[in-house]
């Protein structure tokens, strides 16, 4: 199922890693991003920029996408509703589900928790055209009849 809804982006500039983090949400936050380990996923975010080239994060009403580049990274805070700081925007909501990691192309990138998780994608649409991931609170999506 899709929604559209109205919401305010607030950009934030290219800056030195550091002074990214202090500029960000991180009560009761979610980060997701992929290193050469793999898929990580965790309450807070490395001091350092880590060795990827997005970080998406997740919080209650809130979501942020930073693209990183080495120990820079620029991106956008998301939030739902028409008023508050920002540009307003539409973004359309979609239901996903985090690939089983049986499939070859995902195994190995997966870690446990994240395989068959439900999630939901946010798309801003128009000029500041970008996606956020929210993977929520770990609610599993129902395994396809006779996949186990």
């Amino acid at each position: 199922m899709t929604t559209t809804e109205a919401g305010r982006l607030e950009p934030i500039s290219r800056r030195p890693w550091s002074t990214v983090l202090a500029a960000l949400p991180t009560a009761a936050m979610r980060w997701l991003w992929a290193d050469p380990s793999g898929v990580v996923q965790r309450d807070d975010l490395p001091p350092r920029a880590p060795m990827t080239t997005h970080v998406w994060g997740w919080g209650q009403e809130t979501w942020v996408r930073l693209r990183v580049d080495l120990d820079d990274a620029v991106g956008a805070v998301l939030r739902p509703g028409a008023d508050g700081p920002g540009t307003a925007v539409t973004y359309c909501r979609y239901a996903a589900t985090v690939r089983d990691g049986r499939e070859v192309a995902a195994g190995m990138l997966h870690p446990d928790d994240l395989q068959g998780r439900e999630m939901t994608i946010l798309q801003v649409t128009g000029r500041a055209a970008m996606a956020f991931l929210d993977v929520g609170p770990g609610k599993r999506a129902k395994s396809p009849q006779g996949a186990d």
